[in-house]
């Protein structure tokens, strides 16, 4: 058997046993990674140039914060409006997503990111009040487009199989969904971190 397939196993079993654990830790992982490619290639910092407390602080805050936030309005979003996938339901799903929590998601995130920076709460006003309006209207250039394929492609079931073993997730929409969308914060997370840190 291929690590490959052996790691992709016991992630879905631990996604599948601790879901909300597993979607934290993933999205610190990406937050971590999108900070990462924010320093390096779009920063141009060397390895020894690179604030390496700024990717453990915002790590910290997509394990501590954002995966679990986004974790828990997923499975609000499906309680709210059913766990089936139909094109209406996920018009709604994605209105009420970019409409309702996408703007708050962004009051709460910009001043994280602005205290890793050592930032006091008249800075991060001010850099709060410059940025929030053009971070939100970037979001709304990309988000609703991933949520409805997020909220609508999305399988409802998902099949892992190895050579003697079927598991059926029957939460493969609701666990995945984070999953699908830390796959896009990776390149929104870089623009986040990257506009978040500079000065």
């Amino acid at each position: 058997m291929n690590a490959a397939k052996v790691i992709w196993g016991w992630y879905v079993r631990e996604l599948n046993s601790k879901p909300l654990l597993t979607q934290a830790v993933t999205t610190g992982v990406i937050y971590g990674l999108g900070d990462i490619i924010a320093q390096q290639a779009v920063d141009r910092r060397t390895i020894r140039e690179h604030k390496w407390r700024r990717t453990v602080k915002v790590t910290l805050i997509g394990l501590c914060f954002t995966g679990p936030v986004i974790a828990t309005w997923f499975k609000a979003l499906d309680k709210i409006f059913g766990p089936t996938i139909t094109a209406k339901d996920a018009v709604k799903k994605m209105l009420v997503d970019q409409l309702a929590f996408a703007p708050v998601l962004f009051l709460c995130l910009l001043p994280l990111f602005s205290f890793t920076q050592g930032n006091n709460w008249p800075q991060t006003k001010e850099k709060l009040s410059k940025e929030y309006f053009n971070t939100l209207m970037g979001c709304y250039k990309l988000w609703p487009g991933v949520q409805l394929i997020n909220f609508y492609i999305i399988p409802l079931k998902f099949r892992y199989s190895n050579k003697t073993f079927l598991y059926v997730y029957k939460n493969f929409n609701l666990y995945f969904r984070v999953n699908f969308t830390n796959v896009v914060s990776l390149g929104w997370n870089t623009y986040v971190a990257w506009v978040a840190h500079r000065k």
